[in-house]
């Protein structure tokens, strides 16, 4: 019997909405594989920002949810429909719309996309409550200025490690990590098992956690009016770390194994402190790299990374001018890491191999060091930047419910007055709960600043006996605030009006 036009026409839209409603479901659930714990603020901030660099790899199992997967499976529930004679082309095209409305409205969910939207209507007055302007506030360096050495560990947390030390895993993957944390300072009231800093809203990616951690302050880019649609300027009117140690003189640099440009990176550094870049193509132009056109992984592996650094602060050590040296490791990044030359098989998986791997290299640099002359005057710090996006191995581990999953973090050869004088006031006796906005005053501290009020940003020095605002409202009252739409947070500090 011959169609209708009406019918092929709603034939037409059945395929296509039945092909849309397996995108939803395939995306939906790639999300939740690849990608666990992200949501639509990480996703709108990469949406505005330049992707060069990224590691499109890890990306190809959504491209087949997009296309491949979809088209397959609704191929073949149309060719069971087909069948269905007595059903009406009405009632299929209703029965793809609800596969379609479900499906996207499933994986929206899972992204926190209609908190997020109800959020932008929501207004938050806790900048204008709890916000400490780092510009307005005197921070005072000592005269003998220590060095910084800042280390970055891509997705490096606490529940690697074993139960004994905090973690949840089989065996502790990151022992080397561990002693330092324990041998030094981590906030953990002297306790045998680590402490760690909390990822809160908009401080959930690398972007996101290095704003936070240098600012004080959560990376949060409305869905329209941005700052950053032509990348001339990225939080111009945020005073950090950056801005700090420019004014006290320091010499700055940054080192990178991806290109400078992605996610705004560049631009960024430039308005906050201006540092020196050693990236992709710097290291490729130096040729501290096997060759001119050497590209692995994201840019080149954390081993020449060090290297790399390496070469650099030993030039930094030939000048008489403090110096703060940041490094960011990438091969821990989802999905399963990058498996180097330096990496052993004596793990579970591949993940947790490149774990330990980065476990022991960190341990090496940390080593040499403190073999340096000048190592008596410089402090390390070591954070992980957000919690691991590898579903696939998060799944491998046996979380209990209540369990706070948290990133390492250590500081090695603080200031020893500011040590002195934290441990007379009693700050280390008791276990402090902080999350990545604290770090920024912390480092400060840590190389001998005193800072008016022990606040900058909405970070509280966690070698004083200020409460952060994790201790004193509790982490459901600041999530919740930090998700809110907020006047101040756009025109004060978006747009630096």
């Amino acid at each position: 019997m011959k169609k209708t036009k009406r019918e092929k026409r709603l034939f037409r839209l059945t395929c296509f909405f039945m092909w849309l409603g397996f995108v939803g479901v395939f995306m939906t659930i790639w999300v939740m594989k690849a990608m666990p714990g992200m949501d639509t603020a990480a996703i709108m901030f990469q949406f505005k920002v330049p992707l060069e660099g990224t590691d499109w790899a890890a990306f190809y199992g959504m491209f087949a949810c997009i296309f491949l997967w979809p088209t397959m499976a609704a191929a073949l529930v149309l060719w069971g429909l087909h069948f269905a004679r007595k059903m009406k082309v009405q009632w299929k095209l209703v029965i793809a719309v609800l596969l379609t409305v479900l499906s996207f409205g499933i994986g929206l969910n899972y992204i926190k996309f209609f908190k997020y939207m109800k959020d932008q209507v929501v207004k938050t007055k806790l900048y204008e409550e709890m916000y400490v302007n780092p510009a307005e506030t005197a921070v005072h360096f000592p005269e003998t200025k220590r060095n910084l050495i800042y280390i970055y560990l891509e997705s490096m947390e606490i529940t690697f490690t074993s139960k004994e030390v905090g973690g949840v895993n089989q065996s502790n993957v990151m022992p080397n990590l561990t002693a330092l944390a324990l041998d030094n300072i981590t906030f953990n009231g002297g306790g045998e098992t680590l402490e760690g800093p909390v990822s809160v809203n908009g401080t959930t990616w690398t972007m996101a956690s290095f704003v936070a951690q240098n600012c004080g302050i959560p990376l949060t880019i409305p869905l329209k009016n941005n700052a950053m649609d032509k990348y001339s300027s990225f939080l111009p009117g945020a005073t950090g770390l950056g801005q700090f140690l420019e004014q006290a003189g320091y010499r700055q640099t940054v080192i990178i194994g991806s290109k400078k440009t992605f996610s705004g990176f560049d631009t960024f550094l430039a308005s906050h402190g201006n540092p020196y870049v050693l990236d992709l193509q710097g290291a490729r132009d130096l040729g501290y790299l096997p060759s001119a056109d050497y590209f692995a992984w994201w840019g080149y592996e954390d081993k020449y990374l060090f290297a790399n650094a390496k070469r650099e602060i030993l030039k930094l050590n030939e000048t008489e001018e403090p110096y703060a040296v940041t490094l960011m490791t990438m091969d821990t990044h989802r999905v399963d890491g990058y498996r180097c030359s330096l990496c052993k098989h004596d793990c579970r998986n591949q993940y947790e191999d490149v774990l330990s791997c980065s476990d022991r290299q960190v341990a090496e640099f940390v080593t040499w060091l403190q073999s340096l002359p000048t190592y008596e005057n410089t402090t390390i710090i070591i954070a992980g930047d957000h919690q691991t996006m590898d579903g696939d191995y998060v799944n491998t581990l046996t979380i209990p419910k209540n369990y706070q999953r948290k990133q390492y973090y250590t500081i090695i050869n603080a200031d020893p007055q500011v040590v002195s004088q934290a441990n007379a006031s009693g700050v280390f006796d008791s276990r402090r709960a902080f999350s990545t906005l604290d770090l920024f005053p912390t480092t400060l501290a840590a190389i001998g600043c005193t800072i008016d009020g022990n606040r900058l940003g909405l970070g509280t020095n966690l070698f004083s006996t200020e409460k952060t605002l994790l201790e004193e409202k509790g982490l459901a009252w600041l999530d919740s605030e930090l998700g809110k739409n907020s006047d101040f947070y756009k025109s004060k500090l978006l747009y630096g009006e």
